[in-house]
């Protein structure tokens, strides 16, 4: 059974991640068709970025406190590719 503080967490999360969205298609439009390698390129980026939060985290740096940022970019562009897909079926 799930309690509400998972409730409210998840709730955050997915609210975060359609938020970021929603910038994404602002700044770069809503039906981008890239090639998926250029999908895997920008989402290999943000996991790359997350990585540098952990990492500025736990050793210091000046992206230390971004990793949930970070994610949360993280999720956005896989729905972002998700949704290219299904704009392509």
């Amino acid at each position: 059974m799930t309690d509400y503080s998972t409730t409210t967490a998840r709730t955050r999360a997915v609210n975060s991640v359609l938020s970021e969205m929603t910038k994404q298609d602002e700044r770069w439009g809503a039906d981008r068709d890239h090639h998926p390698f250029v999908w895997a390129s920008i989402l290999g980026e943000e996991v790359g970025e997350f990585h540098q939060a952990i990492l500025h985290d736990v050793f210091g740096g000046n992206h230390s406190g971004t990793a949930r940022d970070e994610a949360v970019q993280i999720a956005a562009v896989a729905l972002q590719v998700i949704e290219y897909y299904d704009r392509k079926s």
